[in-house]
């Protein structure tokens, strides 16, 4: 997840409080400023007292933002939140843009797209070497 302060703290804390349930399907969640330059959130502790946030260099965030939708009216805009759901490959399988209007919607939701993730066969690994 990417977060900008203030408007994604609530969506922060709502993480953090579910980490269990999302550990339940095998998802990590990992939280990281939009900005590398902006201080890092104060989400609370997870159940085991760790934290969601990570610190990370700008080339990660820049990285994560390409699949961040842009507004047509403001290209160089940075929504204030995204979220991705990653699979154990490391492919993109969903993205949330935006602070969500109902967060325990948004958790249910993340929680079910998760566990639909679970359940699925894991693919063969690619080949190795360049592929196009």
């Amino acid at each position: 997840m990417l977060y900008a302060l203030p408007q994604s703290l609530p969506y922060l804390r709502a993480l953090a409080a579910e980490t269990s349930a999302f550990g339940e399907t095998g998802v990590r969640v990992i939280a990281m400023p939009l900005s590398a330059t902006a201080p890092a959130a104060d989400a609370g502790p997870m159940g085991d007292g760790g934290s969601i946030v990570a610190i990370t260099s700008a080339n990660v965030i820049t990285t994560y933002e390409m699949f961040a939708r842009r507004d047509i009216d403001a290209p160089s805009a940075s929504p204030a939140t995204v979220a991705f759901l990653i699979d154990r490959q490391g492919y993109l399988r969903a993205r949330w843009i935006g602070v969500p209007d109902s967060l325990p919607n948004r958790m249910a939701e993340t929680i079910d797209q998760a566990e639909l993730l679970r359940r699925e066969r894991q693919r063969a690994p690619l080949p190795a070497g360049h592929l196009h």
